[in-house]
């Protein structure tokens, strides 16, 4: 059989496509779709424009759909120039009515009712526009405006707490605001209402009230305000309530909110000392063991041979010149006379002067005692040293670790420390 080169490189002949073939109800479906697209379109170009949220895009919404409601309420509130106060109400009542759902009418018919002297109208559609709108904060913050206006406390608090909530970033504006509310005599029940949920803006509002308050006083109501509730205490916040008591000397207010955050009966309490065997974690709060990080030196709890317990104090230090005595625990001790024992090893420390456990009076620089200083290799061994807590003068004590020195040299240390079963007993 003989082929044509020229046929077999030729393109195969061409093909019409077969038309589609629509019956009766395909015709129909197109022209349903081809009907319906012109409505979608136009809504969607006419919301396009109503989300600008001003006249000149209001006017473009309603071109497209008259009946567009973004576009019906910007239009309303554009201000109109010439016209009376009393048509501007009249015409903010008719949009309203026409735009039930709209809370920025409401809002705008409050302010218009406010400025006319209608202050029945003016409460009703401020409180009708924060429930339609509540998340609007533009909303939020006219109501919040307009209560403060009238001495309103809780409705002002909780418009500010629905703004806030919304938009964090309003914390610097609203958190001044919140505070000199707790100035008014409406102050607690309004906090207490506003704290029956949950808030996630409390804990910065705490912050801000510990930092910012002229007395401890005012975190001092707000502790109490909050307590048991949704927004109860969590660690960082009473590390910072803690601190503020600790900064304005109510040593004996702090220990006992210290006191409330503890497991019941806690069974670190051996002595007048917390946790003296170092077998619970610390928080670095409050009465408990606090350390504070610095280059050079590491503080653990630690398990290792000899321990009464399962562990013990563990500072390790590294070679760096360091001026540390960076970790205590503050004692509420009563007057009176006292022994501070308990259990060293030393493992290969260099110090020009050692080691030394010191304790003294809250703002006073002069120890109450200091115990032998540790330094060089020694297995576990006993120290105790006596002291005695002055009738005056001394309401709360701080007993704190440290390298002893005066040059520089004193605080380059090398090695390893060990302490077991601290304990402060009464005589």
């Amino acid at each position: 059989m003989t082929v044509d080169p020229a046929a077999a490189v030729a393109p195969p002949p061409q093909v019409a496509p077969e038309r589609p073939r629509f019956g009766l109800r395909g015709v129909i479906l197109l022209l349903l779709v081809a009907a319906l697209a012109g409505p979608v379109v136009v809504v969607n170009v006419s919301d396009y424009f109503a989300q600008e949220e001003t006249a000149a895009g209001a006017r473009q919404a309603l071109a497209w759909n008259d009946r567009n409601p973004a576009g019906r309420t910007s239009l309303a509130l554009e201000a109109v120039a010439g016209e009376s106060p009393a048509a501007t109400l009249a015409r903010l009542r008719v949009a309203a009515a026409v735009e039930p759902t709209e809370g920025r009418l409401y809002a705008a018919l409050a302010l218009q009712a406010e400025a006319q002297g209608a202050p029945a109208l003016a409460a009703g559609a401020m409180q009708v526009a924060a429930s339609l709108a509540p998340q609007r904060t533009d909303v939020s913050l006219a109501a919040l405006a307009f209560w403060l206006r009238h001495d309103d406390v809780l409705r002002a608090l909780q418009a500010g707490s629905v703004a806030l909530t919304r938009s964090p970033e309003l914390a610097p504006k609203l958190y001044p605001i919140f505070l000199k509310l707790m100035a008014s005599p409406q102050s607690d029940a309004a906090f207490r209402a506003v704290l029956a949920a949950p808030l996630p803006w409390w804990p910065g509002f705490f912050r801000y009230v510990a930092q910012r308050a002229p007395s401890a006083a005012v975190l001092r109501v707000l502790h109490s305000l909050q307590a048991r509730g949704p927004n109860a205490f969590d660690e960082d916040q009473l590390r910072v309530y803690l601190e503020r008591l600790f900064q304005d000397g109510d040593w004996l207010e702090a220990y006992f909110a210290w006191l409330d955050s503890l497991p019941p009966a806690s069974a670190a309490f051996a002595s007048e000392l917390y946790n003296g065997g170092f077998e619970e974690p610390t928080r670095n709060l409050g009465f408990e063991w606090t350390d504070q990080p610095l280059k050079g030196v590491l503080v653990g709890f630690d398990p290792t041979y000899g321990t009464t317990g399962s562990r013990a104090l563990h500072v390790v230090f590294q070679g760096l010149p360091t001026r540390w005595r960076h970790f205590n625990q503050y004692l509420m001790l009563a007057p009176g006379d006292y022994h501070l024992r308990g259990r060293v090893r030393v493992d290969s420390l260099k110090a020009e002067r050692g080691v030394q456990w010191n304790i003294r009076c809250i703002g006073s620089t002069k120890p109450l005692a200091v115990t032998d200083r540790f330094k060089g290799t020694e297995p576990w061994r006993h120290f105790s040293v006596s002291f005695t807590v002055p009738a005056g003068g001394c309401a709360s004590q701080d007993l704190r670790l440290s390298l002893v020195g005066n040059a520089q040299l004193d605080f380059v240390a090398n090695g390893q420390i060990w302490f077991d079963d601290l304990v402060v007993v009464r005589q």
